[in-house]
């Protein structure tokens, strides 16, 4: 069997990518920067990481506005929107329940919910 160069791999994997529509890849940039989100809450396990998470997570609301704003520009037919919806429901799901998780974590944690982090956390609305 003959392997691939590498750059051969890079340049299948780019190509590949470029075959979402414009609906696909608002929504997998919407799941990036919420997954983004869960990753940065994760981090935040004292009073200190939590004030330090605070800018992260604003940075990630305002891409996450950009993105919506782009996305409810997009007007995808019915049978699009069910396919798109489809294809993924399991991993939007997935990543919204991470999130929630993370978010009543520490909520539940009168340390962790600082006054900068709850600011940064009504922005994720």
């Amino acid at each position: 069997m003959r392997k691939l160069p590498l750059f051969g791999v890079v340049a299948i994997a780019l190509l590949l990518a470029g075959c979402k529509s414009d609906e696909e890849k608002a929504i997998s940039s919407m799941i990036d920067k919420m997954n983004e989100q869960v990753a940065v809450l994760k981090t935040i396990k004292d009073p200190a990481s939590a004030k330090a998470a605070a800018p992260k997570l604003q940075a990630i609301a305002a891409d996450m506005k950009k993105l919506s704003d782009s996305a409810d520009k997009l007007k995808p037919t019915p049978e699009e929107q069910k396919k798109l919806e489809e294809k993924y429901k399991k991993e939007m799901t997935a990543t919204a329940e991470a999130l929630m998780k993370e978010m009543g974590r520490i909520m539940k944690d009168p340390k962790l919910n600082t006054p900068e982090l709850q600011a940064a956390l009504s922005g994720m609305k």
